[in-house]
Order: C-alpha cells, then sequence, then structure tokens
C-alpha cells in the first residue's frame, strides 16, 4: 500500500511534517538508484531531478536531508526562487506542488500568519530552524512587490539580519541584501 505522492506532499509542506519529508527523500532514492533508501541516495535522486529542470543552477544546491532541518542544506534565493517558477509550469508536478502548499489564513502551518487582505492569496511553505526563518511563496500572490518589479512569486530569506528601513509600504518589501 502506497500513499498517493499529493497526500505525501502536502504532509512535507502544508503540514511541515519533517519525518515525512524525510521518508520520501529515502524513497526517492530507492526509486531511482534501486539501492535501499537513504540520505545518500535520496540526495542523487534529488540532483538527478532538479538538474533536469534547472540544469546547471542545480549544481549549486546541497542537499544533505528530506527535512531542510541540516544546516548543511544550501540554496541561493536566485535558484529557490527558479525551481518555484519551474515547478509551477511542469504539468501535472506543479498542480500536484501548488496544493500541497499552505495557504496563509486558511491551512496548515499559514492558517495564522496573514492579515485579512492577505488571506487565501499566499501559498507558502515556510520553515524554521534556530536563527533562520524562511518562507517561499505560489504564484498568486500580488503584494508585497519586492524592489518595485512586480512578479507573481515572492522570497524572502531572513537569516535573523535586521537591516535599516525594513518597513513595508505599498509598493515595496524590505530591502533585499545582495550578498545573500
Amino acid at each position: 500500500w502506497l500513499s498517493p505522492l499529493a497526500d505525501v506532499l502536502a504532509r512535507c509542506n502544508k503540514d511541515s511534517q519533517n519525518l515525512f519529508a524525510e521518508a520520501l527523500i529515502k524513497r526517492m532514492g530507492y526509486d531511482v538508484t534501486g539501492a535501499q533508501g537513504s540520505w545518500g541516495t535520496g540526495a542523487h535522486a534529488l540532483r538527478v531531478f532538479l538538474g533536469d529542470r534547472l540544469g546547471p543552477d542545480s549544481a549549486i544546491i546541497h542537499i544533505s536531508d528530506g527535512s531542510g532541518l541540516s544546516r548543511k542544506n544550501q540554496v541561493t534565493a536566485r535558484v529557490l526562487v527558479e525551481l518555484l517558477q519551474v515547478m509551477i509550469k511542469d504539468q501535472p508536478l506543479g498542480s500536484i506542488y501548488l496544493q500541497s502548499l499552505a495557504v496563509g489564513g486558511i491551512d496548515g502551518t499559514l492558517k495564522k500568519r496573514f492579515s485579512r487582505s492577505l488571506v487565501g492569496t499566499v501559498h507558502g511553505k515556510s520553515g524554521y530552524i534556530n536563527g533562520v526563518s524562511t518562507l517561499s511563496s505560489g504564484p498568486t500572490v500580488a503584494k508585497p512587490v519586492v524592489r518595485g518589479l512586480h512578479s507573481e512569486r515572492v522570497l524572502i530569506l531572513d537569516n535573523g539580519v535586521q537591516q535599516e528601513g525594513q518597513q513595508w509600504g505599498g509598493e515595496h518589501a524590505p530591502e533585499i541584501d545582495p550578498f545573500a
């Protein structure tokens, strides 16, 4: 008996159940390599998947575990945004992926995170390890607009650094650290 991929992804993304993410990466490792599922075989399977979708940009991603809790996991904001864009366009995976994300003010880990004006408009995956908090979003975001560039997706990675002028406005979000 196997759980449908959509159910497993919803547990990983919407509900942020890290055990499901760890099991998923190991299962991916088994399916791709035929060897016993492990973080190593799972990381290999994920690198193959990412390489097929991102090409050479995937080379800078370092995968250490399935949940993202390891500080050894590494990805740049640019590549993460690129991956989100590619995933949404990749059908049927894009629809499954989008439905697996929490909806701000409605369900999952984002149920209590957005004001009334944003309820139902933000699809995302939250994440937290000590000192680092993230929120990556889906394609229904209308605001905030980062640096005045109108786009469907917003990604802010904040490593606990307070930036000057970090205030939200109608046309912009806090400045983005060019060194991140």
